[in-house]
């Protein structure tokens, strides 16, 4: 807080309802003493509430004065169209915080209503444009933000101009083109997140399975796999998978062999892999190869 640094000591806890954060409890020390108690916050022996974000920080921007802001919002991945070179969509939610101030959307003042933007199922960004003139004592009357760049003017005038690059990722996978097999085939698929997790699950596809039965079977699988986000199905035989702030993908790997001992034709499994948020990070393959005894 204000370029110092904080400890939170041991014993913090969170306290959610229904998969919603509501409260923290935690002290930290520092130059100060701060005491979190759910709603509310003791600095020094001033008190203010707080109020808790439920969706992941998906932009961040930092501005030349060392104030930080977020930009969080609630995407509807399963309206996302990775064949639309060109989508824009109504987030779900959307909030943005800066220098400790949240204003979200449906109260605070958007003159410009958000926006999210897509390539080919690729997070392109949010426009919107937020009047902050009316906040008492706030040291800014406008922020704006046109795909991955931040306008913030302050209220002496000077503009801000910075990029926010965005810290998840979503890959699609496509199953419209995978034909029908009149075989069984053994598929092996991998996750990894950037935070560590690592998930692999392997399973059988019967004879006859058609597209979309493949692609609900790899929902199943890694809908199972306790991964950081759950997958999300998207109308014309599409998967979603996600990454979040904390836990951006990093791989995904898909590989499937046929039994018994020859190859597996490309074509019964030609997923069309696409979204990688602008994370190079991001590697997905499919890799098809003989079966191994």
């Amino acid at each position: 807080m204000g370029g110092m640094p904080f400890h939170i000591q041991s014993g913090a806890t969170a306290t959610y309802h229904n998969g919603v954060l509501v409260g923290v409890n935690a002290t930290a020390t520092g130059p100060t003493l701060i005491t979190v108690n759910q709603g509310t916050v003791n600095v020094g022996g001033s008190v203010a509430p707080i109020a808790y974000d439920a969706a992941d920080t998906v932009q961040s921007f930092t501005l030349p004065d060392g104030t930080v802001g977020a930009i969080s919002m609630t995407i509807p991945w399963d309206q996302v169209d990775s064949t639309q070179a060109s989508q824009s969509l109504t987030p779900t939610a959307l909030n943005l915080n800066i220098a400790g101030q949240n204003f979200a959307y449906g109260s605070a003042n958007y003159t410009i209503a958000p926006t999210l933007l897509f390539s080919n199922g690729t997070f392109q960004g949010v426009n919107f444009s937020l009047n902050t003139a009316a906040v008492p004592g706030f040291a800014y009357t406008t922020v704006a933000l046109n795909g991955l760049n931040a306008t913030i003017t302050a209220a002496t005038g000077q503009q801000f101009l910075v990029a926010a690059p965005p810290t998840t990722t979503m890959l699609g996978l496509d199953f419209s083109a995978v034909q029908t097999a009149s075989f069984t085939y053994d598929m092996s698929i991998n996750v990894t997140y950037t935070d560590g997790t690592s998930k692999t699950v392997d399973f059988s596809v019967p004879a006859g399975t058609t597209n979309s039965g493949l692609r609900d079977m790899v929902y199943s699988a890694l809908k199972g796999a306790g991964l950081p986000e759950t997958p999300v199905l998207s109308g014309n035989n599409r998967l979603i998978v996600e990454g979040t702030a904390k836990a951006a993908l990093k791989t995904v790997w898909i590989q499937a062999a046929k039994q018994p001992k020859s190859g597996l034709n490309p074509s019964v499994v030609d997923l069309k892999v696409n979204g990688q948020l602008n994370t190079p990070t991001v590697t997905p393959n499919l890799i098809v190869k003989p079966y191994q005894p």
